[in-house]
């Protein structure tokens, strides 16, 4: 009987060596775990700041960019204009010509 308790805790001892080694394993496991998830809450702080950072910039250069709207259209309004008076330059122009040519035609000197 001796012989079968020694055989019994030799096999308890060797599947408390099994156990202590499994936890052994998942403390490095966590603790490897816990070193990624350090990294990765560093990361997201960096990238948060980062996103502050831009939206305050957003913020003050917002009048900026409403600014830069209206000049758009000031030149896009001042092109158009333009245009018209180039058109309506050309128009006068032809008409001075065809009636200067036609006076001379009806009233030869």
């Amino acid at each position: 009987m001796s012989e079968e308790f020694g055989t019994q805790l030799v096999r308890l001892e060797e599947q408390l060596k099994s156990v202590v080694a499994g936890l052994e394993h998942d403390r490095k496991d966590r603790e490897h775990r816990d070193r990624q998830i350090e990294i990765i809450l560093k990361s997201m702080n960096s990238l948060d700041r980062r996103l502050e950072l831009v939206e305050r910039q957003l913020a003050e250069n917002t009048p900026s960019i409403k600014e830069f709207l209206v000049m758009k259209h000031q030149i896009e309004g001042a092109g158009l204009m333009g245009k018209w008076i180039w058109g309506a330059a050309g128009a006068l122009l032809g008409t001075i010509i065809s009636a200067k040519e036609l006076w001379k035609a009806w009233f030869p000197f």
